[in-house]
């Protein structure tokens, strides 16, 4: 109804297009040291989401086994997620 009421043509973009990266099974989510975590957890806590994609660039350059974690939660932060991002974090941390 939208797209003849209002003349428009839906465009939809493919999985494959740059930016739509996601993390499937074959990429293993390989958290940081424990220092890290905790940085994290309290700018999770916070809602500093800034200071998560910061931090998160900065796993990225520290080491490239981190990538696909710290993709992980650019893409929480980016959309907003804090219970998300909390989660994330808590279960890796639970894990060790």
């Amino acid at each position: 109804l939208l797209e003849t009421h209002l003349r428009i043509d839906w465009v939809y973009a493919e999985a494959t297009q740059p930016g739509f990266e996601s993390i499937g099974p074959q990429q293993e989510l390989i958290p940081p040291p424990p220092e890290e975590m905790a940085i994290l957890y309290d700018l999770a806590l916070q809602g500093n989401l800034r200071g998560i994609q910061e931090r998160a660039t900065r796993l990225e350059q520290l080491n490239e086994k981190y990538r696909p974690f710290a993709s992980e939660l650019q893409q929480l932060a980016r959309g907003f997620e804090d219970k998300a991002l909390i989660a994330l974090i808590q279960r890796y941390t639970e894990e060790r």
